[in-house]
């Protein structure tokens, strides 16, 4: 289920993650089981998320090979150390909508995204970048604790596509 995309502003947020180059297609391998790794260094650091976990893409190549960061929103921006970096959602207006349901399915909410970007005369940011300086910035939030929901037809994703200007 969607909800009706729109265009909402968001503030600038910091976050603390991890970044991993990752085809598309191993996404549900390599991903998830960073989360709790990020979740174990912010305890052990006493840094409190300020928000879900989420998958932040920055950029893909043409052989879908993808930029990807997988972390918690921080209150204040945060070092890191070693493969734990931190990294902030640029302030600025996005695409965004709800998607409920099984993540294996949530393509469709992504192309609903790039429908609407196209049919309101928006532009995605996007771009390859590099990896140390990648830039773009589509973003999937699960505020979803599946321990607690072990519907996946309840599953909940807010999804976010930061525009241009």
């Amino acid at each position: 289920m969607l909800s009706t995309p729109e265009r909402v502003y968001k503030e600038e947020q910091p976050y603390i993650m991890i970044r991993k180059i990752v085809n598309m297609n191993d996404i549900p391998a390599e991903l998830p089981p960073l989360v709790p790794k990020v979740k174990a260094w912010m305890e052990s650091n006493g840094i409190e998320q300020d928000g879900p976990p989420f998958f932040h893409y920055l950029a893909m190549d043409k052989n879908n090979d993808i930029i990807a960061e997988a972390g918690f929103p921080v209150k204040a921006p945060v070092a890191g150390s070693g493969e734990f970096l931190g990294g902030r959602f640029k302030a600025g207006h996005y695409a965004h909508l709800t998607y409920t349901g099984d993540y294996k399915y949530m393509m469709t909410a992504h192309k609903a995204l790039e429908a609407f970007t196209k049919e309101n005369g928006f532009e995605e940011e996007m771009g390859l970048g590099t990896s140390e300086e990648p830039h773009g910035s589509r973003a999937e939030f699960y505020p979803t604790d599946e321990t607690e929901v072990p519907d996946p037809d309840k599953w909940v994703t807010e999804i976010f596509v930061l525009l241009k200007g």
